[in-house]
């Protein structure tokens, strides 16, 4: 599926490219600048002090000089970086939204209805689709555990601790692909709480872990936790219809999805010493999920990345 953005990448490179080659100028520069300041310098200390009472005001005036280019060599290469350093971070961010969008904007558009050659299904499809955006407020909690059951479950969890992987649904921003409620749910990380309340944390994009990439402080409303043992999947696995949120293969994006079937195949009356013993295989297995917008494919996610929505 095509990328968001690549039409501009090769001339984001090109300039990249040139600036960074401008940037080891400057840096050449300014390293000529500096050594011509020290030799000036040290040719001023040594007339001094060879003949204290000889004027060495022709000296001084060139290591002024010097100064004074090692100084605009140094403002130039800041400036240079400066602009580098910008247009890096900006090729970065539509590299990141790029590789996070599953959609492109002709498969989220409004299927034509006097369209020729739509066999039943795809009609089928369309319609489904359009039935699902404009109800999908009210779906969200069809056919899932009770709102208690739920509940329950994340109080168990809380406080989350550092370094747990969740849901987050980022601050609205910028475009709203229809569909998606003007909702953005990426994966993030848990940094710590805040004031040590339960329900207020600090969190930043997985992608950016280990960097110093921006944080959000926000609150358990708009953090899903994933599942990171049997204790924190469901007592049952979804049945089929279920709404749930589910990571998009080959991003780090949620979107709405309907459960059709998989699973770890358990349920409350498993015994808990039993199912201990395949944690990581438990959680790693698929459910086949169909995703909103994306027509009849039917994708494979494993149980530790598809959650309730909140």
């Amino acid at each position: 599926m095509a990328s968001r953005g690549r039409a501009t990448a090769g001339a984001s490179s090109s300039e990249e490219l040139q600036l960074w080659q401008t940037v080891r100028t400057q840096l050449k520069s300014l390293e000529n600048a500096r050594s011509a300041s020290l030799a000036g310098y040290e040719r001023l200390v040594r007339a001094q002090s060879e003949s204290p009472t000889k004027s060495v005001e022709g000296i001084y005036n060139v290591v002024e000089n010097c100064i004074l280019d090692e100084q605009r060599a140094i403002n130039n290469a800041l400036e240079q970086i400066d602009v580098l350093t910008a247009l890096r971070q900006a090729s970065m961010d539509t590299s990141l939204d790029s590789r996070r969008r599953k959609r492109k904007a002709d498969d989220i558009g409004d299927e034509s209805l006097d369209a020729p050659a739509l066999d039943t299904k795809s009609k089928m499809v369309a319609e489904s689709r359009r039935t699902r955006i404009a109800s999908n407020s009210l779906l969200k909690r069809s056919n899932s555990l009770s709102a208690t059951d739920t509940e329950d479950r994340l109080l168990a969890q809380l406080p989350l601790q550092r370094g747990r992987k969740v849901a987050f649904c980022q601050p609205q921003r910028g475009e709203v692909l229809a569909g998606d409620d003007g909702e953005v749910w990426i994966m993030a990380t848990v940094i710590g709480s805040i004031n040590n309340d339960p329900h207020r944390y600090i969190v930043q994009d997985a992608e950016d872990e280990g960097t110093a990439g921006p944080t959000y402080n926000t609150t358990i409303k708009s953090i899903a936790p994933l599942p990171n043992s049997v204790d924190s999947l469901p007592p049952d696995d979804y049945r089929a219809g279920t709404r749930v949120l589910a990571l998009y293969p080959d991003t780090s994006c949620f979107y709405n999805a309907t459960i059709q079937g998989g699973g770890p195949a358990i349920s409350k009356s498993t015994p808990r010493s039993k199912i201990q013993k395949r944690e990581t295989e438990l959680l790693h297995t698929p459910y086949q999920l169909m995703f909103d917008d994306d027509g009849a494919d039917i994708k494979h996610v494993p149980a530790y990345l598809v959650v309730e929505h909140p």
